[in-house]
């Protein structure tokens, strides 16, 4: 979190929103579920919200948003080879470099 905090300084208040937004729930509760039902978000729906909070944050580009979730998801142990594939990098080592 500390490269985070110095290269993205809105992310720490993120953070501090999606702790304060999960400190009820239980560890198998969705952390964002739907209005109807409480079931998992639909795309469409999670993509409006996305862009809603994007468009807040307009100084962030995309492509950083995009680094910052691969570079969260391997910092919390998430397999290489699967951020790979999510990212639709060539190969381990581009995910690594970039």
């Amino acid at each position: 979190m500390r490269f985070l905090r110095y290269r993205y300084p809105l992310l720490v208040g993120s953070v501090a929103e999606l702790q304060e937004h999960i400190a009820d729930k239980e560890p198998d509760e969705l952390v964002f579920n739907g209005v109807r039902g409480g079931g998992p978000l639909r795309a469409p729906i999670f993509r409006a919200g996305f862009h809603a909070a994007a468009d807040r944050h307009p100084e962030l580009h995309p492509h950083e948003r995009r680094h910052t979730a691969a570079s969260l998801a391997i910092a919390s142990g998430a397999d290489v080879k699967v951020v790979q594939q999510m990212l639709g990098h060539s190969s381990v080592a581009m995910t690594m470099d970039v």
